[in-house]
Order: C-alpha cells, then structure tokens, then sequence
C-alpha cells in the first residue's frame, strides 16, 4: 500500500511501518478525496515527537516579534 509521505524534522519522509491508514473526504460533498493517508506506527510518532521537542526548545529562545512575523505570514498563505 502507498500512502502519502509525512513531513517530520522539515523533512517530507515515507512512513515507516504504518499501522493502516485512511482516506480524507470533502466535507461538502462527502466524497472520499484521492490517496491515503498513514496511520502512524511507532518509529514515526517518537520521530515526531523528538522533533517537536526540540522545536518547542527553540522557540522559547525566539524574540515575540519573529514569532508574530512567522504567524502572521502563515495566515496569510491559508
């Protein structure tokens, strides 16, 4: 089974032993969308919990201003 890659450490990766998976739908119309997504298994969940961890520590560092800059520049792509 294929499923779409996760974006773990900045880095877009295959899943590793995904536990199963699933499909997105469009909330409007119901239809199921096109491709899988991974459950999660082990190996990829500590991988992205570390990464966070040491993300979260970076960001404690980070002046308010970049943080609002970042944000800001985030919402204006959604």
């Amino acid at each position: 089974m294929s499923y779409f890659p996760l974006l773990i450490d900045r880095q877009w990766r295959e899943p590793h032993e995904p536990t199963g998976g699933f499909q997105a739908e469009n909330p409007a119309t119901k239809e199921r969308l096109p491709g899988e997504f991974p459950v999660s298994g082990e190996a990829d969940v500590e991988a992205a919990v570390n990464a966070a961890s040491l993300a979260a520590a970076q960001l404690r560092t980070a002046q308010p201003e970049a943080i609002a800059a970042f944000l800001e520049a985030y919402a204006e792509e959604i």
